[in-house]
């Protein structure tokens, strides 16, 4: 048997499989937009691109399940080459996968079954593209923001995640080097993510380079995630506990 052993200090190079979440509105598209240009493909699933229509992106669009995986099998086999993917929402995504298995269905109304079906197709290709790391692709999922009530040994809470179903949000998150919210400053409009999570919303970072508080600039990012430069832009008016 042979093993594909590695030393740990080249795993530098691989993908960084990113979750950048918000409620709508909040600018996960224009965030988007600052992957760096020329090495980056947008993969439009919500039909909301025209907030970086400014930008020289590669940009394709996903409207069904076939798309996906003619996508994914072209990033797999290196038909198509880029750095970095970002598939825009995965929110999007799931509501797009449960009705095409309604309508395959002849259904009028979702059954748990296409709820299940779904569910399954979710986790394989989250986990697909997740993998394409090991191909040096960074893939950026989005997603909006819901609120789910959370019971811990002695309350109930509230607390904000990605908006997926109910049972894979904490897998899908499971699943990334980083989980970062994406939040505006009332006060002066600045965007900001967020990779420490708390008691009321879920981020986390594997990444040392990246801190609790970010500017929403994933260009600065990456590159002192990859080694480019060390030096984080500073935020001002956000903290952890936003």
């Amino acid at each position: 048997m042979e093993f594909n052993i590695v030393k740990s200090n080249e795993l530098n190079q691989e993908g960084k499989p990113t979750l950048i979440y918000s409620p709508s509105g909040f600018g996960k598209t224009t965030l988007l937009g600052t992957l760096p240009e020329g090495k980056t493909l947008i993969c439009d699933i919500e039909g909301g691109t025209t907030s970086i229509s400014d930008k020289s992106h590669d940009l394709i669009r996903i409207r069904g399940l076939k798309e996906l995986v003619d996508l994914y099998e072209a990033l797999k086999n290196g038909e198509l080459k880029y750095r970095f993917v970002a598939l825009d929402s995965i929110s999007e995504l799931e509501k797009a996968i449960q009705f095409s298995r309604k309508h395959t269905k002849g259904r009028e109304f979702m059954s748990m079954k296409e709820y299940g079906e779904t569910a399954e197709i979710m986790r394989e290709y989250v986990r697909k593209f997740r993998n394409l790391k090991y191909q040096g692709i960074t893939v950026v999922f989005t997603a909006l923001e819901m609120l789910v009530d959370v019971v811990t040994a002695t309350d109930m809470r509230t607390k904000r995640v990605p908006l997926v179903s109910r049972k894979f949000y904490e897998e899908l998150c499971g699943l990334m080097d980083m989980v970062g919210r994406l939040v505006i400053n009332q006060e002066n409009g600045q965007r900001a993510l967020l990779f420490e999570g708390n008691d009321s919303f879920l981020a986390k970072t594997r990444i040392k380079q990246v801190n609790q508080v970010e500017v929403a600039d994933l260009s600065d990012i990456f590159r002192r995630v990859y080694g480019i430069s060390s030096k984080p832009a500073s935020v001002q008016g956000h903290d952890s506990q936003s």
